[in-house]
C-alpha cells in the first residue's frame, strides 16, 4: 500500500493537475475515507488502514492502479480536510466523521429510532451507536433496498446494528 506522506499539498488547483477521472475518483476517495472511519493520521490520530480503505474502495468498483496512485493524495487531502474541520470549516461529511475521531462527547437518548438502516455508512452507525449506549436502539432496514454504496454505506448495516450494539 502507499507510504504515509504527511507533507502539505503542493496544488492549490488539483483539477489542473489530474484527469477529470482523476479528480473525481480522489474526491470519492476522500469521501469514502470519512464515510467508512479512515484514520487521517494526524492530531494523535493511528496511521490510516489501506487495506479498510481499499475494500470500500473496490466495494464501489475503484479500479485498483487508480486507488493505488491517488490514495497518498487522497489521504494529504483527507488531512487538509480534518485541519479544516479542526478550524472550523465544516462539509457535510465532516459532520458525521469529526464527533467520531476527535472522540467528542455524544448525548444519549433513552430511544434512538433508524429507518433505512441499509443506507448507513460505517461513521453513522458508529453515530447511532454513542447516542443509544444508554438506551434502546430500534433500526429498521432492508439491504436490497440499498442504495447509497457510493457514499460508504453497507447494505449490512441492519444487521451491524444488532451485533454493534449487542442485540439480536
Amino acid at each position: 500500500f502507499p507510504s504515509h506522506d504527511t507533507s502539505p499539498i503542493k496544488s492549490h488547483n488539483l483539477a489542473s493537475d489530474l484527469s477529470t477521472e482523476e479528480y473525481t475518483t480522489l474526491l470519492r476517495l476522500t469521501r469514502l475515507a470519512k464515510a467508512a472511519g479512515i484514520s487521517p493520521g494526524i492530531l494523535n490520530k493511528p496511521d490510516p488502514d489501506y487495506k479498510r480503505w481499499f475494500e470500500a474502495a473496490d466495494a464501489i468498483d475503484i479500479p485498483e492502479d487508480l486507488f493505488l496512485a491517488l490514495a497518498p493524495l487522497a489521504l494529504r487531502l483527507l488531512q487538509f480536510s480534518v485541519k479544516a474541520a479542526w478550524e472550523g470549516n465544516i462539509d457535510y461529511d465532516d459532520q458525521l466523521c469529526m464527533p467520531v475521531i476527535f472522540n467528542s462527547i455524544f448525548p444519549t437518548a433513552q430511544l434512538v429510532a433508524v429507518d433505512e438502516a441499509q443506507d448507513l455508512s460505517p461513521m453513522q452507525l458508529e453515530l447511532v451507536k454513542r447516542m443509544g449506549r444508554n438506551g434502546r436502539i430500534i433500526a429498521v432496514g432492508d439491504e436490497r433496498q440499498a442504495i447509497y454504496g457510493f457514499r460508504g454505506a453497507d447494505p449490512e448495516a441492519p444487521g451491524l446494528v444488532a451485533r454493534r450494539v449487542g442485540g439480536c
